[in-house]
Parts: structure tokens; C-alpha cells; sequence
């Protein structure tokens, strides 16, 4: 089975240098409040 995330090794990879779960933990929230709200020009 062809897959676009398999590698040339047919190795499932990915850019997160963590695990899963900490990806989840660090993105599952959101914090509207530490955002800077503009314009569009």
C-alpha cells in the first residue's frame, strides 16, 4: 500500500521531534488571549 506519509523506506514518519501525546497536550487548547489581534490591511 502506497501512502503519502511512508518515507522511501516505507517508514510511517513525521516532523514533530515529540511524541503523540505531547503534540496533543501543546496544540489541543486554544489561548485566543496570547494572540495579537490586527486589521487586515
Amino acid at each position: 500500500m502506497n501512502s503519502w506519509y511512508k518515507n522511501a523506506f516505507g517508514r510511517n514518519s513525521q516532523n514533530w521531534p515529540l511524541t503523540t501525546l505531547e503534540y496533543w497536550v501543546g496544540t489541543h487548547a486554544s489561548h485566543a488571549d496570547a494572540l495579537e489581534w490586527t486589521d487586515a490591511p
